[in-house]
């Protein structure tokens, strides 16, 4: 699929992507169009979880509920053409809610991440986990400049080539995406759809109209009345 690039912080159009037409029909209580966008984007908040816990055996159980979040909080997105973003965004902020340490990747971890930032992991575990032909670059999941994300990652998988322990590190499984899919369809049971959740119905616009002109005259005549 043909997306942008992250330049300079300028954002250019992506042709042929689904995702606004899936996050329209999720806030019209489209059950399926959200699981599409998990199918889509699943390998890459996978990648944002594994890499603050890296040989964690919770790792799916904790991308499976940053979709809960992103669930939630699909109503606040405003630009709809860049939801691989905010499903990021919201996914490492519901991971730092959850007091994962930046700056230790837990004793499941493999030696060699110890001295790995959490960008240069996050970097690292994107090119690895979201395949040779990801919906989008790498680059643009984590909205930072080329040459920084390039930075990222060249530290990364240096580190990893010097330890040479990449196959004993417990992270060949990738996941089951499919899995993570059904999980997630399972955790929202019956839940509501952001804009099933307000339950609340509009008011028609003429109806709207009388009711604010009448308010208007009470006003001015209890303002305006002879004393």
């Amino acid at each position: 699929m043909a997306s942008c690039r992250v330049r300079a912080s300028i954002l250019l159009p992506i042709p042929n992507n689904p995702d606004p037409d899936l996050v329209r029909a999720t806030r019209r209580g489209d059950r399926g169009a959200f699981l599409e966008l998990v199918q889509r984007h699943a390998p890459a908040v996978r990648a944002i979880v594994e890499a603050r816990m890296p040989g964690s055996d919770a790792i799916d159980d904790e991308t499976v509920a940053a979709f809960q979040r992103i669930h939630k909080t699909l109503v606040v997105v405003r630009d709809l053409t860049w939801f691989h973003l905010f499903a990021i965004r919201t996914a490492q902020t519901y991971l730092d809610s959850r007091r994962y340490r930046h700056d230790d990747p837990g004793p499941a971890a493999a030696p060699w991440f110890a001295p790995l930032t959490l960008g240069q992991r996050e970097a690292l575990f994107l090119v690895e986990r979201c395949g040779p032909q990801p919906r989008f670059p790498p680059i643009e999941y984590l909205g930072i400049g080329e040459t920084a994300f390039e930075a990222r990652l060249e530290r990364g998988q240096a580190i990893r080539a010097k330890a040479g322990e990449w196959g004993d590190a417990g992270l060949m499984d990738q996941g089951n995406i499919d899995s993570i899919v059904a999980r997630v369809d399972e955790a929202l049971g019956a839940a509501a759809t952001p804009k099933e959740r307000r339950n609340i119905r509009r008011m028609p616009l003429s109806l709207a109209f009388v009711l604010a002109v009448a308010v208007a005259g009470l006003l001015a005549a209890l303002l305006f009345r002879p004393r």
